[in-house]
Order: structure tokens, then C-alpha cells, then sequence
């Protein structure tokens, strides 16, 4: 599976679980990483802001 693949699974999941719970928010944790890093296999973080549902919040 490759990483883009499983960030959109994970994207995905986190979107059902705020509808299944009617969230009005999310608030996640992220962490760095390099630039090459995360142009090569990508981040759910870069998913997250594309696709939100609910508001979001992220905290480094």
C-alpha cells in the first residue's frame, strides 16, 4: 500500500468518526518532519486541511 494510500484511509476514518459522533470540531496533534520527507510519502495533516468536515485545529 503505498503512504498516500494510507493517509487517505486514515483522512477517511477520522472524517466517519466526526460524523458518527456529529462533532462539531477536531483538535489534532502534529509533529514535524522534513520537507523531502513529506513531499515523498505525504501526511495526513496535508489530507486533513484539503478534506475537513468540521473545523479543525492543529497544535504542534
Amino acid at each position: 500500500m503505498r503512504a498516500a494510500d494510507h493517509n487517505r484511509q486514515v483522512v477517511d476514518l477520522m472524517k466517519d468518526g466526526c460524523r458518527n459522533v456529529e462533532a462539531t470540531g477536531l483538535v489534532i496533534s502534529t509533529y514535524s518532519r522534513s520537507r523531502l520527507k513529506e513531499r515523498v510519502f505525504g501526511g495526513v495533516k496535508r489530507w486533513l486541511l484539503r478534506e475537513a468536515l468540521p473545523p479543525t485545529v492543529m497544535v504542534h
